[in-house]
């Protein structure tokens, strides 16, 4: 929860040696990362969870390029991002709601999926809701760098001052029947 300071801690920390670890059903609430993994994680799932009021809803961060992520049927509602990866291959996240933070009166800026450092491949991003509401900063849904081979697909943007981001550092990426609204 929210110490008098503000945003700390995290709601769950992976660290170290975690293979094949399932969180479901679960919920955080204002902290400043609802889902932290690193260490040598792989096989990692997070399904039906939501993260409210967090800077970060689901931070993937291994020490080494490290396999499958499935983020499915979640909900966050995030201050700066919704889900931040960073060497991760073979990975889904879908049928997701991602909703910037309407809680926040001055924002720093919000990204909904944000893959950056390290190597990002072979990831699927699907099926998923991305609402930027009334949110005070600028609002991005998928921004890729560092990224090859990603595909995004039947995703809905909503209120967004920019859908999708490929950087120059991505490659092999590809857009495919997303619908993009306001």
């Amino acid at each position: 929860g929210r110490a008098s300071t503000g945003l700390t801690g995290s709601g769950f920390k992976f660290s170290g040696f975690c293979v094949d670890c399932v969180v479901s059903a679960c919920q955080v609430n204002e902290a400043s990362t609802a889902y932290d993994i690193s260490g040598t994680s792989e096989g990692m799932s997070i399904t039906n969870c939501t993260g409210i009021l967090c800077n970060i809803g689901v931070l993937w961060n291994p020490t080494g390029t490290e396999p499958l992520l499935c983020v499915v049927g979640s909900h966050f509602n995030t201050i700066t991002d919704g889900i931040r990866l960073t060497n991760c291959m073979q990975s889904f996240i879908s049928n997701c709601l991602l909703y910037a933070s309407t809680e926040t009166g001055t924002a720093p800026g919000y990204t909904a999926i944000k893959l950056l450092g390290g190597i990002n491949r072979d990831i699927v991003i699907a099926d998923n809701t991305f609402n930027g509401t009334i949110y005070a900063g600028s609002k991005t849904g998928v921004r890729l760098e560092n990224a090859e081979r990603v595909t995004i697909e039947n995703n809905i943007f909503k209120n967004m001052d920019l859908a999708i981001e490929m950087q120059p550092s991505a490659s092999n990426c590809q857009a495919v029947g997303n619908i993009y609204e306001d």
